[in-house]
């Protein structure tokens, strides 16, 4: 079986990304539903973001209107902000479809570029006086 990683880090990584580009985040949650499957939830305006292992990013305004993120289950953040602009502006071709599932291998490793070990926050250890 392969180790499940937090996805909080990815969370956190988009959150960035919607924050750069202007839109700000009122609510993130990322929440392990008792079933195992992780989620998401952002809220930015009047759009409620959810992110799930399974399906990747959704986007919902009330009950009626519904978007899917094209860029994948793990699509990088700085797609989910633009495409999170574009949905806010009524972009009609921002509707997407939704993405079958990813192997579990796959959405492990996907995650895992988003976990920035202790380690690696300094300087590399070639040119770090601490490891010569």
């Amino acid at each position: 079986m392969t180790p499940r990683i937090s996805h909080a880090p990815y969370t956190a990584a988009v959150q960035r990304a919607l924050v750069d580009a202007g839109h700000v985040p009122e609510l993130v949650r990322t929440v392990e539903e008792q079933t195992g499957l992780r989620r998401s939830l952002v809220r930015v305006g009047r759009l409620r973001l959810l992110w799930e292992e399974e399906k990747g990013w959704s986007a919902a305004v009330g009950a009626g209107e519904s978007w899917r993120c094209p860029h994948g289950v793990v699509a990088p953040p700085e797609q989910v902000a633009d495409w999170v602009g574009r949905v806010l502006a009524g972009d009609r071709f921002a509707r997407g479809v939704e993405h079958g599932q990813i192997r579990d291998s796959e959405l492990e490793e996907a995650l895992t570029a988003y976990v920035d070990p202790l380690w690696l926050a300094g300087p590399p250890p070639e040119t770090d006086p601490a490891w010569t």
